[in-house]
C-alpha cells in the first residue's frame, strides 16, 4: 500500500511548490502593449517596395509597453511566424507572395524575432520596467531586394506576445495581432538600342543615320522593357511622319518614311499609343523599324525628324 501512495504524495508536493511561483509573477507584473500599430514597409524612397532596386532599406517601427503596477518587472516580446509557418516570413496578395522579415535590430547579423516556442535571448525584444513605467521599443521590417513581383499591397498578420520574466520562467501578460503591409510599387525599366548603342530610355538621345538616303532603306531600333505592371508605349513624330530639310514644307524638302513596331505598320500622323500587359520576369523586346519611302527630286541637304518615345506604367 505504501508504494502506491508515493506517486500521489509527489504530485501534491509539486503542486504546492509551483502555485506560489505563478502567483508571485502575477502579483509583480501587470504589463500591457501601448500604441501598437499596423505598420507599412516604406522602402528607401518612402513609396514602398521597388522590385528593381538593389536595396530598399529597413523600416523602423516603434511601440510602447507600460507596467500598470508599482513593482519592477523584467519582460520580453515575441513575434509569431504568420502565414508562412516559419521564420522565412511572407506577405501575400492573392496567390502571389513576397518574402519579408521582422528583426529586433538594424544589423545584418541580427536574427528574426521568434515566437515563444522557439524564443532565445537573441530572438526576442527584452528589457526591464520599473513600477508604473512606460518604455518605447523598436523593431525593423526588411524586404529582400530584387523580388520581381506584381504591383499591389502584400499583407501578413503576426501575433506579438508580451511576457514577464525570462525565457526559462515566464508569464504571458498581453498580445496583439499586427497586420504587416508591403506595398509593391509599379515600376517599368526600359532601355533603347539604336545606332550601335544601348542606353536607359529616360533622358537618352540616339541617332539613326541613313547616310546618303535611298528609297526603301531601313534602320532598326529596339525597346527592351521589363516591369511588374501593365504599361503603355507612346511615340510622337515632330514632323508627323516625314523627314524635313527645314521648317518650310514644300514638295522638294520633305521625304516620307514608315514606322513599324513588332512587325505592325503605324501611322505617325498623330501620336501612337500602344498598351501591354504585366511583365513579371525577363524583358519584352519591342522591335522598331524606320523605312524610307519613295521620293523623286528633292533639295540637297540633311533631312531629319525627331521621334519622342515614352514608356510608362499604367
Amino acid at each position: 500500500m505504501n508504494h502506491r501512495l508515493i506517486p500521489c504524495l509527489c504530485a501534491l508536493v509539486a503542486l504546492a511548490i509551483l502555485a506560489p511561483l505563478s502567483d508571485a509573477r502575477a502579483d509583480n507584473c501587470n504589463l500591457r502593449f501601448d500604441n501598437v500599430s499596423d505598420p507599412t514597409f516604406d522602402g528607401s524612397g518612402g513609396r514602398g517596395y521597388d522590385p528593381f532596386a538593389r536595396s530598399n532599406g529597413l523600416t523602423a517601427v516603434d511601440f510602447t509597453i507600460r507596467n500598470k503596477k508599482k513593482s519592477s518587472c523584467a519582460f520580453f516580446v515575441t513575434v509569431s511566424t504568420g502565414q508562412a509557418g516559419s521564420y522565412n516570413r511572407v506577405a501575400s496578395n492573392g496567390g502571389a507572395t513576397i518574402r519579408y522579415n521582422i528583426y529586433g535590430g538594424p544589423s545584418a547579423g541580427d536574427l528574426p524575432l521568434h515566437d515563444i516556442s522557439d524564443a532565445t535571448r537573441t530572438t526576442v525584444l527584452s528589457g526591464f520596467l520599473d513600477g508604473k513605467e512606460t518604455i518605447s521599443l523598436r523593431y525593423y521590417l526588411d524586404v529582400p531586394a530584387l523580388q520581381i513581383v506584381a504591383q499591389g499591397n502584400y499583407t501578413d498578420t503576426v501575433e506579438f506576445g508580451l511576457y514577464s520574466g525570462s525565457q526559462n520562467e515566464f508569464e504571458r501578460e498581453d498580445d496583439e495581432n499586427v497586420r504587416i503591409t508591403v506595398p509593391v510599387i509599379p515600376v517599368i525599366d526600359v532601355e533603347i538600342a539604336a545606332g550601335g548603342v544601348r542606353l536607359p530610355l529616360e533622358g537618352a538621345s540616339v541617332v539613326l543615320d541613313f547616310g546618303n538616303l535611298q528609297p526603301r532603306a531601313s534602320r532598326d531600333f529596339n525597346l527592351y522593357v521589363r516591369g511588374n505592371a501593365p504599361y503603355r508605349v507612346e511615340i510622337e513624330s515632330e514632323n508627323r511622319g516625314v523627314l524635313r530639310l527645314d521648317a518650310f514644307a514644300t514638295d522638294h524638302n520633305t521625304i516620307p518614311y514608315e514606322l513599324s513596331i513588332d512587325g505592325g505598320r503605324r501611322s505617325l500622323n498623330q501620336p501612337i499609343m500602344l498598351s501591354y500587359g504585366t511583365l513579371i520576369s525577363g524583358a519584352r523586346d519591342h522591335r522598331g523599324r524606320i523605312t524610307i519611302g519613295d521620293f523623286d527630286t528633292v533639295l540637297r541637304g540633311t533631312y531629319s525628324d525627331v521621334l519622342t518615345i515614352s514608356v510608362t506604367a499604367n
